[in-house]
């Protein structure tokens, strides 16, 4: 049985990706910083052949909703390659855990493995104790267009109403896409 708050992710991820799906058609995704697998079980749900999830080794595999198989532990503030490229990578609320020394790294983890990357992350004075750099929106859309992505801001608009979305996403989330 799934907790509260594993439910609200549910939730949550299938109101933002079901519409991603129906435009993009993802049959692989990364999510880096994917807790126990929620968003990566969605996507599967929505037809996703590949799901691969990353996180820190302090997760609980044995609290996975995803095959275990799928998972990797792997420190977030060092530099990730999988040797591979997914339709569509996800990172949601971990940037603001991570030191802010490691933001490029991570940045650069996330778009070498796709073209579409789909992202949030804390404002400041969202507030949380183990909120490490809480940046506006405008910053991590500077931080990817260096690497030539745009920010495609439609998703909170879209959802901004929805209260079976948790709140920080629909304030946070931004699509990014490859320039090219």
């Amino acid at each position: 049985m799934l907790d509260a708050n594993a439910e609200a992710r549910i939730s949550s991820a299938r109101a933002i990706l079901t519409p991603l799906f129906q435009t993009f058609s993802p049959t692989s995704v990364l999510d880096v910083g994917c807790g126990h697998g929620a968003w990566l079980q969605v996507a599967r749900e929505l037809g996703a052949d590949t799901i691969q999830g990353v996180d820190g080794p302090w997760i609980d595999t044995q609290a996975l909703i995803i095959p275990e198989t799928h998972f990797l532990a792997h420190p977030l503030d060092k530099p990730l390659d999988l040797k591979r490229r997914f339709d569509l990578v996800i990172s949601l609320e971990v940037a603001e855990h991570l030191p802010e020394s490691a933001a490029d790294v991570f940045i650069d983890s996330l778009i070498c493995h796709g073209d579409i990357v789909l992202f949030s992350a804390a404002i400041p004075f969202q507030g949380s104790k183990s909120h490490l750099s809480e940046k506006w929106q405008s910053h991590w859309a500077y931080e990817f267009a260096d690497r030539g992505f745009a920010a495609i801001d439609f998703i909170r608009s879209k959802h901004w109403n929805y209260e079976s979305i948790l709140w920080w996403l629909r304030q946070n989330i931004i699509l990014y896409i490859k320039n090219s």
